[in-house]
């Protein structure tokens, strides 16, 4: 069940009429984070709870967070036993529309790995929407990606704030 919707976007309504802050991140976009997490309903008799991939009986929620502040533009119930890529494009029909509204700046649609898909990228790049997709490696292998990547950053000098934690020097704008 889409909230948002559900309440007749009242919720998105009052938002635009309180103006509430949409603070953009430091290059100007505004993020759009979207995520599955799964909700515990074990022992419950309810309409299509079924096994999540954590283990128990329940519902997986699709939620989608805007701007810094995270305001909630949807949280869709969805079988538990179901993938988190399914039906997703319905969803991001529902949200896009959303998420553009309320401010000017452009979109960046954050996913986690579940969410790696061929058709989120090109979906991405049709609505001229700056995306991060965290990679789901499947059967590939890493260092197939890591070798080009690291010519790229030769003679660079990496911060190593931890074991096994390299981060790359900011660009200069």
């Amino acid at each position: 069940m889409d909230y948002a919707r559900a309440a007749g976007g009242a919720g998105l309504d009052l938002l635009a009429r309180l103006g509430v802050p949409v603070t953009p991140l430091s290059t100007g976009h505004v993020p759009l984070d979207m995520d599955l997490f799964t909700q515990d309903n074990s022992g419950t008799q309810k309409e299509e709870v079924s096994f999540t991939y954590q283990g128990y009986d329940g519902f997986g929620v699709m939620t989608a967070y805007r701007g810094a502040e995270g305001w909630c533009l949807a949280a869709d119930l969805k079988p538990g036993r179901e993938n988190g890529q399914l039906g997703f494009g319905f969803v991001l029909d529902r949200v896009l529309p959303t998420a553009r509204r309320l401010t000017l700046h452009p979109l960046l649609l954050r996913l986690d790995s579940g969410h790696d898909a061929l058709e989120n990228r090109v979906r991405a790049t049709q609505e001229q929407i700056d995306f991060i997709i965290k990679w789901n490696p499947r059967q590939e292998s890493a260092q197939r990606w890591l070798d080009p990547a690291e010519t790229l950053t030769e003679g660079v000098t990496w911060d190593m704030p931890r074991p096994g934690k390299r981060i790359a020097p900011s660009a200069s704008p």
